[in-house]
């Protein structure tokens, strides 16, 4: 726990076109209203430490029903070069994200939760990258406190109005059933 008995909470993202980075700044902002907040791009794999942490908040676009890969990450370069897609890489071209940060996370008893971004036409289809990292941190022994969650990005890769709005909202419940939880054993 952070000064003061506050829960400390990170928020990792991975994002091609922006939806997924302002949704996480959208949990993050309602996350603050019960805990201290880190956001942090998985691009930046150094930053991306979650060590003295008592809720991660882990996130990424649904790719093909499942997490974003280095075949996916070129995809989504290439659909840039489209003008006919009227796309721009969100900081630039991410040649690790949160596949990578995955297999290098230690085991730990942090409470998570996992979010998507994914377009509505998929939303029917089983598959979602927050599906899939959840499995992947519950492997490492940590603890669900809330199930994944998924938001809808409109296939001109904006997001659904009240998307961002709902996010807040979810933050805020999240960081709430973490911080009633109490502090992670260390």
């Amino acid at each position: 726990m952070a000064k003061g008995g506050t829960v400390k909470t990170v928020v990792l993202y991975e994002s091609m076109f922006g939806a997924t980075r302002k949704i996480a700044e959208a949990i993050a902002e309602g996350a603050r209203t019960h805990s201290e907040v880190t956001v942090v791009p998985l691009a930046d794999q150094a930053s991306a430490s979650v060590a003295g942490a008592d809720l991660i908040i882990v996130g990424a676009p649904t790719h093909a029903l499942t997490m974003p890969t280095a075949a996916s990450r070129k995809q989504a370069v290439e659909w840039t070069e489209d003008p006919k897609k009227d796309l721009e890489l969100d900081n630039g071209a991410p040649e690790t994200g949160v596949k990578e940060w995955l297999e290098n996370v230690p085991a730990s008893q942090n409470r998570y939760a996992t979010f998507d971004t994914r377009t509505g036409l998929m939303s029917h289809f089983p598959g979602s990258a927050a599906a899939q990292i959840d499995k992947a941190l519950h492997k490492r022994r940590m603890t669900r406190i809330a199930r994944p969650e998924s938001f809808v990005v409109e296939n001109s890769g904006a997001l659904r109005v009240g998307e961002e709005a709902r996010a807040t909202q979810w933050g805020a419940a999240v960081a709430g059933a973490s911080s009633a939880a109490g502090a992670v054993p260390a």
